[in-house]
């Protein structure tokens, strides 16, 4: 049975991103087509790179030690 955990906050250091919208990029794409080209020449599995780096959020926390302009 699954249980809810609530998000620890944020180190100092850390911003916590409330995401109102995510993007698939091209990158994305490419990702799953295994055709992306990772630093070096090598082909890079999905898990080597980060997903859905296309993002439009507000800030929902922030640790101590956090500009935010």
């Amino acid at each position: 049975m699954p249980v809810e955990v609530a998000d620890p906050p944020p180190a100092p250091g850390e911003v916590r991103v409330r995401v109102l919208a995510c993007g698939d990029s091209f990158t994305d794409a490419q990702l799953r087509a295994r055709t992306y080209i990772a630093c070096g020449g090598r082909a890079a599995a999905a898990s080597e790179a980060r997903r859905a780096h296309e993002l439009l959020g507000s800030t929902a926390a922030t640790g101590k030690i956090v500009l935010v302009p």
